[in-house]
């Protein structure tokens, strides 16, 4: 079993924190005094066990018709250093073919506005006439939709 042991340094009094693998509390105490510290605490960590990552994640039975689909955001905000004028385009399709090496198709491309109205400070400076306009602020979001064959559906 693995603990964390946290305590002060005897020589520099620095605080100080080591994960141990012993068989009991007592053990894994008498590991951190022989690593020159004074322990304060000891807990056993529960650390999970890494999940190995799938492209796709697992399709639910309720998932009508013959495709699943995945969206992705990108950032559109590019700087051009060279006016060439494909960044954009090079940059959507670098992500594109990203996700096609994993399985998924391109599907479309989408630009979700979102608003976020002024909290109480702003509508309360903008009143007055200090700061902004009380209007709140818009977001723009850039998004890609890809597809896969949905695994129960035959073409």
């Amino acid at each position: 079993m693995k603990f964390v042991i946290a305590g002060v340094d005897r020589v520099t009094g620095a605080e100080r924190r080591i994960e141990v693998e012993a068989e009991s509390e007592k053990e894994a105490l008498a590991m951190a005094s022989a690593e020159g510290i004074m322990p304060t605490s000891a807990r056993a960590s529960k650390k999970p066990k890494p999940q190995p990552k799938s492209p796709a994640p697992p399709v639910p039975d309720s998932v009508p018709g013959p495709y699943t689909y995945k969206m992705v955001q990108i950032y559109l905000g590019l700087q051009v250093v060279n006016e060439r004028g494909n960044e954009a385009a090079h940059h959507m399709q670098t992500a594109v073919n990203e996700w096609a090496e994993h399985g998924w198709e391109f599907y479309r491309a989408d630009r979700f506005d979102v608003f976020e109205p002024p909290g109480c400070i702003g509508i309360l400076l903008s009143g007055l006439g200090i700061w902004g306009s009380g209007l709140g602020k818009v977001s723009h979001y850039h998004v890609l939709t890809f597809r896969s064959p949905h695994p129960r559906h035959e073409f």
